[in-house]
């Protein structure tokens, strides 16, 4: 696709539609000599007419009032990039890549099961990738941070030395980070930091081996919590803070303590069309924790994808409530109905799937359809509705915080008839 970098400079928009200038702009006056009799050009979208700024006319006394495929490409290619001037950077988010922030269940229910260190394994696995040669973009290039979750949320920060120490959080109703989000971040780039992080994982990998028999005792009793509302929340707060980017969910049990852990479940999408939502109103209006989880992820540009993994002696997941906000950030889901060890090799090939799905997204991302006269935009086909995804019942336009490859968006387009006479 053709870049058209002005510098500085914004590139020339209607004033009325805020369609950008293409080739099929018209002057609304011809040249006569060097010089034009007006400075005002008019929208193909609306109609509207445009002045246009000195800057532009100049560009266009020096190549003859003809379009010029280097300096303006707009005004010869039907599609073209536009370099972003200063002033649309958003608070330093674009200075910095994308984090990935690894959140991983290790309730006596994840121990059992194997989950908890088979998802620290594949974490492990997915560090040791090397670059592929042959490709150019195959080496996972991002920050990476671990927390861990049962009944409190673990953060991991780094000291002085480069070791990660431990930092509990306990309160679960009103989630928080208690230490600089920054700490908990680790370079791919910096082997240093790169092993640390290794030697982290390994670690923690041996306390689970060591606390198998006593999670065994526990999950016997009854009141096992699980805050993994607390972790969600926490976590996408965290990763806002840096930028934005992936939080990935590690789930083996339903969360049972602190926020979300009310019925209906975080993220669960009311079903109104039983007997029980009829009784409660039928309502499909989202929770007031939805949205503020939903809102949260579209301001930091966060996209949280989920991996669940009950087993038979764990409280049931609700499978739509784990799915319903990564299908409206453009995260990922997961799900081992009956996780084993065995299923070790297939979690870590499908995460490093995923790896290399963040490498080529695009975050923080604002879509609009403007179409012509005559044609409007009645419906749009999305993984995400366009209600939840822009903050209004818009079908033109869409916010979403990441947007994969290989992800797809339909319009569908209608013509105006109007019954008035035709204009000559």
């Amino acid at each position: 696709v053709p870049l058209s970098d002005l510098g500085s400079q914004e590139p020339l928009r209607c004033t009325r539609c805020r369609s950008y200038v293409n080739a099929h702009w018209k002057w609304c006056a011809k040249e006569t000599g060097r010089r034009l009799k007006s400075n005002r050009i008019q929208c193909n979208m609306c109609g509207h007419k445009v002045e246009a700024s000195a800057a532009f006319l100049e560009d266009m006394d020096r190549c003859g009032h003809s379009p010029d495929a280097d300096n303006h490409p707009e005004l010869v290619f039907g599609s073209v990039d536009f370099t972003a001037p200063a002033g649309y950077d958003d608070g330093g988010k674009l200075q910095c890549p994308p984090v990935a922030i690894f959140v991983v269940e290790t309730s006596p229910y994840a121990i059992c099961s194997g989950f908890a260190t088979s998802a620290l394994q594949a974490i492990e696995k997915l560090l040791e990738v090397e670059d592929d040669p042959e490709e150019e973009h195959s080496g996972f290039e991002r920050r990476v941070a671990l927390v861990t979750f049962s009944s409190a949320v673990h953060f991991f920060t780094r000291g002085r030395s480069g070791r990660f120490h431990l930092v509990a959080m306990h309160d679960v109703e009103e989630p928080y980070v208690p230490i600089c989000p920054q700490s908990m971040l680790t370079d791919m780039r910096d082997d240093s930091q790169l092993d640390h992080f290794r030697n982290l994982l390994r670690r923690l990998q041996q306390d689970l081996a060591e606390q198998a028999h006593v999670a065994a005792a526990e999950t016997a009793q009854a009141g096992c919590g699980v805050a993994g509302g607390a972790a969600l929340r926490a976590s996408v707060e965290a990763a806002s803070s840096c930028g934005g980017g992936d939080v990935l969910m590690f789930h083996a049990s339903a969360s049972t303590l602190g926020i979300g852990s009310q019925q209906p479940s975080l993220g669960a999408v009311p079903d109104c069309g039983t007997a029980t939502a009829k009784r409660r109103g039928g309502s499909a209006q989202l929770t007031r924790l939805q949205e503020e989880m939903l809102g949260l992820c579209r301001r930091g540009g966060v996209a949280v994808s989920s991996t669940a993994a009950p087993s038979a002696a764990t409280p049931p997941l609700d499978d739509m409530a784990l799915q319903w906000l990564p299908w409206r950030t453009g995260g990922d889901v997961m799900q081992f109905p009956e996780f084993t060890p065995a299923c070790q090799q297939q979690l870590t090939a499908q995460l490093r799937h995923w790896a290399a799905r963040m490498q080529q997204s695009a975050y923080d991302c604002v879509m609009r359809l403007r179409c012509s006269k005559g044609l409007t935009c009645r419906t749009l086909l999305a993984p995400w509705s366009s209600s939840s995804a822009a903050g209004s019942a818009e079908q033109s336009a869409f916010e979403i915080p990441r947007l994969t490859p290989d992800a797809s968006v339909a319009f569908t387009l209608q013509p105006e008839c109007e019954d008035d006479a035709e204009d000559d």
